[in-house]
């Protein structure tokens, strides 16, 4: 994926062992979306990492959906 113009995920060598994920939540994004594939919903998912931010989460939907129907059209 291309991170480019997306402010909400972060790289960070000392977080996360460098995997990418939402800023200020300490949750890789692979984990987030296998639980959303799977079937958990967005304030399932808040609840079992209470770290996570709504808005976060919701802005790298928005920006991953964004990247979608860019590399449709």
């Amino acid at each position: 994926m291309n991170r480019d113009g997306c402010e909400v995920i972060e790289t960070r060598p000392d977080k996360m062992s460098g995997a990418p994920g939402p800023v200020r939540t300490g949750i890789p994004v692979v984990p987030l979306f296998e639980n959303l594939m799977a079937g958990a919903t967005v304030e399932e998912f808040l609840g079992w990492c209470p770290g996570s931010s709504k808005s976060d989460i919701d802005a790298l939907l928005r920006f991953v959906a964004d990247l979608d129907s860019q590399e449709a059209a």
